[in-house]
């Protein structure tokens, strides 16, 4: 990359670079192993081999206080299949109602998730179906987003967001002008400026601002976790950085018969005076 942006510096405007798509995972580190789930049901004085109708039980009140928030804004709250491209049917929606910010809707779906069961004397970890809630939303500062949870135990959250959503929102609050083209930037009125607010995902407070999400798909958490304390654990599950190189058409016309080959992740769009490579 470091050679391409000095092979091309004269006809490159300048450079950007930051997260895309990230997917937080939040985990219960005391159950995320199968003798953590035997002291759990110990501490509830819960047989092994009642684990099966506990955790039914418990998922169904799940769902119901994790849906219950889009009930009563009136959204949408749907049950989906396999073949059911959640984010479309949430997009579609959130264009239907005219919805800018906020909650957009909740989506439910039986997914296969690792979790536990009851194995002899014993509490084991297999795959197995899952009922999981999905809930999305515009985002005041991460734009769209969704969040979603098994509700079996033990309880995994996932977070979207997209890293480019975000700087939209950022500048927009900056009062810097940009034009925006699916998830690129083909001009952006000052670029150092745009990547200073880039850099400042670096150092948020990831726990801080997602905790929230996870309380908002399980409301319950303290009531079930009473005799068992626990807390989620953050991390970055999976995460793309990428980059950005704002150049003019001349740069285009040098560059694009290099970036022909299905192999090479780069793709370019064209704004009204430049170009935008992604790496």
């Amino acid at each position: 990359m470091q050679q391409f942006i000095a092979k091309f510096q004269k006809d490159i405007q300048g450079v950007m670079s930051g997260f895309d798509r990230v997917l937080f995972r939040a985990s219960l580190r005391r159950l995320t192993h199968s003798l953590g789930m035997k002291w759990y049901l110990s501490q509830n004085d819960i047989l092994c081999k009642q684990y099966e109708d506990h955790v039914k039980a418990v998922s169904q009140k799940v769902k119901k206080a994790a849906v219950e928030p889009f009930q009563r804004q009136d959204l949408l709250v749907k049950h989906v299949y396999g073949g059911d491209d959640k984010e479309k049917i949430a997009r579609a929606y959130a264009a239907e109602r005219g919805i800018t910010e906020g909650d957009v809707c909740a989506l439910t779906a039986l997914e296969l998730a690792p979790t536990f069961q009851h194995y002899k004397t014993d509490m084991v970890i297999r795959p197995r179906p899952c009922l999981t809630i999905y809930h999305y939303r515009i985002d005041p500062d991460f734009g769209w987003m969704h969040a979603r949870m098994q509700t079996w135990f033990p309880f995994y959250v996932h977070i979207c967001i997209n890293g480019r959503e975000w700087l939209s929102r950022r500048m927009d609050r900056e009062g810097l002008r940009y034009f925006r083209q699916e998830n690129c930037f083909p001009w952006v009125e000052d670029i150092p400026r745009a990547q200073q607010l880039f850099q400042e995902q670096l150092a948020v407070n990831w726990t801080e601002r997602l905790q929230p999400f996870a309380q908002r798909l399980n409301p319950l958490h303290e009531e079930i976790f009473g005799n068992y304390p626990t807390q989620y654990y953050w991390s970055a599950f999976q995460c793309e950085w990428a980059t950005d190189i704002l150049g003019s058409r001349q740069f285009h016309r040098r560059t694009h018969h290099r970036f022909q080959k299905p192999r090479q992740r780069l793709r370019w769009v064209c704004g009204p005076e430049t170009s935008t490579h992604r790496h």
